[in-house]
Order: structure tokens, then sequence, then C-alpha cells
């Protein structure tokens, strides 16, 4: 779906789920969860494998990189794939 229409569908989307009966939206959310979240044990197991990769020397130094850029930045974020992709140029 090109980004120009996303916003107009989410909203779209949101206002016809919030017609629904409580109980309908209750078990649409169950099920979305079920099949789109993984277990929680797999949170973990990436929280834990980001820390571990993060203290990688090469990580760090492109961590710094993408900060310097401006990383934390709302423009930065809309251009994320552009700013990932040119982190080992330096």
């Amino acid at each position: 779906m090109p980004s120009a229409g996303l916003r107009e569908f989410v909203g779209s989307l949101a206002h016809r789920v919030a017609k629904c009966p409580a109980a309908g939206r209750a078990v649409l959310k169950a099920r979305v969860n079920a099949i789109a979240l993984a277990p929680s044990d797999e949170f973990r197991r990436d929280s834990d494998l980001f820390l571990e990769c993060s203290r990688d020397p090469e990580a760090q130094r492109r961590m710094e990189v993408a900060i310097s850029r401006g990383f934390q930045t709302p423009k930065t974020e809309l251009a994320l794939a552009e700013v990932l992709g040119n982190l080992a140029d330096r």
C-alpha cells in the first residue's frame, strides 16, 4: 500500500472496528495477537540477542554514526532504510 494512503486506510479501519460490539473486538484482538505476536519468551530472547550484539565494537561504531546523523529524529525515522543502509559509510 502506498504510504500516502496509509493514514486514511488506518483511520477508516479503526472507525469500522470501533463500531463492532465490545465482545467482538475482544475476540478479534485475541485472534490477531495469537496470529501476529510471538510468544513472550521470544521477545525476551530478541532483547537478549540485541544486548549481546550491541557489545560488538562494530555495532557500537555504527550506532555512534547513526546517532551523529540524527538517528533519533523524526526526519531520520522516515528515511530509516536509507540511513541504515549507509551506516557502513564513514
